[in-house]
């Protein structure tokens, strides 16, 4: 796009990202489960998918320094985002067979 973007439009687009990358996450957990001998694994990975859902949840809760403000969606978006991607290499390196 050569048009400049709202705040309104980069706060969507923001939600996009979040939603494109928790889709990924949620391809790579179907993967693990059912790759071959998960049920060797299915107890620690169960426990740590746990973990990891409190600590979202405690991230997401993290106040935005722009609270209040216009571009508060689009911060706890990229913050999330961000938190996503690392739980996705985490996934692909410490679960995934190869």
């Amino acid at each position: 796009m050569n048009d400049a973007m709202t705040q309104s439009e980069i706060n969507i687009l923001s939600q996009y990202m979040v939603e494109l990358a928790n889709m990924e996450r949620h391809l790579l957990e179907y993967r693990i489960w059912n790759q071959p001998n998960y049920d060797k694994i299915e107890k620690a990975f169960t426990a740590d998918c746990e973990a990891w859902e409190k600590r979202a949840d405690a991230e997401a809760k993290k106040p935005s320094q722009y609270k209040g403000g216009s571009a508060e969606p689009m911060d706890h978006n990229l913050r999330m985002t961000g938190f996503i991607e690392k739980r996705i290499e985490e996934l692909k390196t410490k679960w995934r067979q190869k």
